[in-house]
């Protein structure tokens, strides 16, 4: 008695090894395609997103998709070009916080 799934033939005795290599090996390679896929437009994204975040242009995306992982670890370790905007609001925020508490304490001299 032969039951037929696809490609594996199942006997009275059991399965056929070689079917069952012939389906584990034809499901890893459609697998591993999948996976390749993802990673093939997975990397330009994450780039591109990357690129943007640190005030770069969207050619970082053509980059990711030419170079991959290279291109985002280009853009990993390039300077961030947001930080001159970064540090300006930081040092404004420390002047009024500074003339706050200056402010503050002027007005509790006076009221002794």
């Amino acid at each position: 008695m032969w039951v037929d799934l696809g490609n594996l033939n199942v006997t009275e005795k059991g399965v056929n090894m070689y079917d069952l290599m012939d389906l584990v090996r034809g499901s890893l390679g459609f697998i591993l395609i999948v996976l390749l896929i993802c990673y093939i437009f997975a990397i330009p994204f994450f780039t591109s997103w990357l690129a943007s975040q640190k005030g770069y242009s969207g050619v970082w995306f053509l980059l990711g998709l030419i170079f991959g992982i290279l291109a985002f670890l280009a853009i990993g370790f390039a300077p961030d070009k947001n930080i001159n905007e970064i540090a300006s609001t930081v040092d404004s925020l420390k002047k009024s916080l500074k003339n706050q508490n200056t402010v503050k304490t002027n007005n509790n001299d006076e009221k002794e």
